[in-house]
């Protein structure tokens, strides 16, 4: 019923095991060697393939045909030597082939693995296919297959692939050799597409920027080929450190189509190397909102989980905010990273942990929190940001004193950049490390009555600003930082009026002296 078609040469290091991982699964065995000098067609007639010569022309589309040629089952599975199906997939394969209700079959090619045998890099092929005469094979390398057949099903059939070192070296003239000579005949823009790539893989980076360039200049490829040239040129950019280059290219690439994550990460990237940290959490947490493409398009899975978390944990440790840095390490834990990354997120946990944990004796200090450029007196001045202005970097919501032990905290306009939730845990947490007759000086924008104002506004100038203006910003934050670059820590996130803060604060055991407009 299955015919398994295979083009070869030179493969003994790994066609055993391919052929091992499909015993008994195929009816008929067609190996086309192209000159094997080694003992690759012993090992494919110890395995019963039927094996043809094929004299190698710099073609792969035409080899794949000739060995479609000599299939006569029903179905046609195409493999390369270093390929592997694993025994889930032999069964799932299996279930298909009794079946008669499709044409071909979509698998996922896992085309490599990190050390944990994790995939690091897939793309979906159609790779089992009825047995018809409209199959063609097309493009002398990097070919694939087209047909007339509608009954197309995705599955969830997986095919390994284990390139060894010596096949990629093998493989990296001879593809660019190919791939020079269909670009300078300019018969199809993909061929430019993989031609860019292909001197990229060879050390040849200015020359596959030009062309890169040319290509995206055109953009009139299959978008999985456009985006990936953006990531490739974005990527080359960065090696050679034209970092504003870089951000143009990859948001350009977003311009294009905002829905593939390679290049939020590629962008938080760059912000990490500057270290603009709130600007790398910005595309990191973009980033991680964005699903993995329903397409044929290659696929990173690291992007998709370990790669913005792991970002994420530094970027957040940087500003102080060390639960939200605990939190993003354990989700790229939860993405099973190995080697040096597994290595890496644990010292993060154990070492977050300590600090998370780590409360030192106030000694009756006095903290200015969210202190700003304002710096008081006497007061050790503390922000979520290190500044010239800050002793002590920290987030309010976990402030690093003991119970009981700080006399007295000035806080102003600071609880308004948290999220509703955080405020009251700040609150719980100024009401914690406070001791008993201690001193809370709290100042936060009165929502109610900004509201009141704005919708009052009659164009009069308040401290430099038309009315309206100026209450807008109240409510909603001046939103950039002291050089006029927008920041997200200038975001207002939430409000109170006058009653709501003397609730919350009594319920935190705060007795209300006075309260005030100022």
């Amino acid at each position: 019923m299955l015919s398994v078609a295979m083009i070869v040469k030179n493969e003994s290091e790994v066609l055993d095991r391919c052929l091992t991982s499909i015993k008994d699964l195929w009816s008929e065995l067609i190996i086309v060697d192209t000159g094997s000098t080694d003992d690759t067609i012993e090992i494919a007639k110890k395995h019963g393939a039927n094996v043809f010569h094929f004299d190698w022309i710099d073609d792969f589309s035409k080899a794949r045909n000739f060995s479609f040629s000599k299939c006569t089952q029903k179905f046609v599975m195409w493999l390369d030597a270093d390929d592997v199906i694993k025994p889930d997939d032999y069964q799932l394969i299996q279930n298909y082939l009794e079946k008669d209700d499709w044409d071909v079959l979509l698998c996922r090619y896992i085309y490599s693995h990190d050390a944990n045998d994790n995939p690091e890099l897939t793309l979906k092929t159609h790779r089992i296919l009825r047995n018809d005469p409209s199959l063609l094979w097309h493009d002398e390398v990097h070919e694939y297959v087209t047909f007339n057949m509608q009954r197309i099903v995705e599955t969830d059939i997986n095919v390994h692939h284990y390139r060894t070192q010596q096949g990629f070296t093998k493989n990296l003239g001879r593809n660019l050799r190919i791939l020079k000579k269909m670009h300078n005949n300019k018969t199809d823009e993909r061929h430019t597409y993989y031609y860019a790539r292909e001197l990229a893989d060879n050390g040849n980076i200015d020359e596959s920027i030009a062309v890169f360039t040319d290509y995206l200049n055109r953009k009139v490829d299959w978008e999985g080929n456009i985006i990936n040239a953006y990531q490739k040129l974005t990527q080359l950019y960065i090696a050679q450190e034209n970092y504003d280059i870089a951000l143009k290219t990859a948001f350009d690439g977003i311009q294009y189509n905002p829905h593939y994550i390679e290049l939020y990460n590629l962008i938080s990237q760059i912000y990490y190397i500057k270290e603009d940290w709130y600007r790398v959490i910005r595309f990191c947490e973009q980033a991680i909102t964005i699903p993995k493409p329903d397409s044929l398009h290659s696929v990173l899975p690291k992007e998709y989980d370990f790669v913005p978390f792991d970002r994420l944990c530094f970027a957040y440790a940087k500003i102080g905010n060390l639960e939200k840095s605990f939190e993003a390490n354990e989700k790229a834990l939860k993405s099973n990273p190995c080697g040096s990354d597994l290595e890496r997120c644990l010292y993060n946990k154990r070492f977050l942990s300590s600090l998370i944990n780590q409360k030192k004796d106030g000694e009756n200090k006095k903290l200015n929190l969210g202190c700003g450029g304002k710096v008081l007196d006497g007061y050790i001045n503390c922000d979520i940001v290190k500044t010239q202005y800050t002793d002590e970097v920290f987030n309010l919501t976990n402030i690093p004193y003991t119970d009981n032990s700080i006399s007295a905290i000035y806080c102003e306009h600071a609880l308004e950049h948290l999220s509703h939730q955080e405020s009251f845990k700040a609150i719980n947490e100024m009401s914690r490390v406070l001791k008993l007759g201690g001193e809370l000086q709290l100042f936060v924008p009165d929502l109610e009555g900004c509201c009141i104002k704005y919708i009052n506004s009659n164009g009069s100038i308040i401290n430099g600003f038309v009315d309206n203006q100026w209450f807008k910003y109240t409510i909603y934050g001046i939103q950039q930082d002291a050089n006029g670059v927008p920041a997200d820590y200038q975001f207002h996130k939430t409000g109170f009026n006058k009653k709501e803060i003397i609730n919350i604060l009594e319920e935190n055991g705060f007795v209300i002296d006075y309260v005030e407009k100022y």
